[in-house]
């Protein structure tokens, strides 16, 4: 059973704020379904308000609007950027957790411009470490270092990550935060 969501988005700009944050979030263009689906699954009833403010920072200029393939995608810029991290705050911290969540289950880090790679070091110990990174655009999004009893194990993990970078990327999510919604 889902949780009754409370209007925590009153305002016009709270919307923009929303959408700003969700935007930035993803850094790199989305379209209106996947940007729909995140609005429903994130705020407590859809409105053609959702539609005003979006159309209203396309104006602004603090994104950008683009038409390809009969659909139109949204990216966020730096002056939507700049301007909207001065007021995250102002969002609701379990919406924005929620938002970001929603958005890693519709957005693989390949779509976001993420960059995988691996390494395996020997130890000093005769152990194995196994370097994992994913960075986009925007610089980093984790880096992780693992330590294997063998070159075996460490292949398998380097392996899997490779293979799976999403799986890793929403799980180590779900490790840091503890929220399950990571996982669906």
């Amino acid at each position: 059973m889902k949780k009754k969501k409370t209007p925590i988005l009153r305002t016009m700009t709270d919307i923009k704020v929303f959408l700003l944050y969700v935007l930035d979030r993803v850094s790199f263009p989305m379209d209106e379904l996947t940007m729909s689906y995140i609005i429903v699954d994130n705020a407590p009833t859809f409105s053609m308000e959702y539609d005003e403010a979006l159309a209203m920072l396309v104006e602004s200029g603090h994104i950008h609007a683009e038409e390809a393939d009969g659909k139109t995608y949204y990216i966020i810029n730096d002056l939507g950027r700049m301007v909207a991290r001065e007021l995250y705050d102002t969002l609701d911290p379990a919406l924005r957790e929620r938002s970001e969540a929603c958005a890693a289950k519709y957005i693989s880090l390949a779509e976001r411009g993420g960059r995988v790679s691996s390494a395996i070091v020997p130890a000093e110990n005769g152990r194995f470490f196994v370097e994992l990174e994913v960075t986009d655009s925007e610089g980093v999004l984790f880096f992780i270092r693992i330590a294997r009893e063998s070159r075996a194990e460490a292949e398998r993990v380097r392996d899997n990550f490779e293979q799976r970078p999403n799986v890793v990327w929403r799980s180590l999510l779900f490790a840091a935060t503890g929220k399950l919604d990571y996982l669906s």
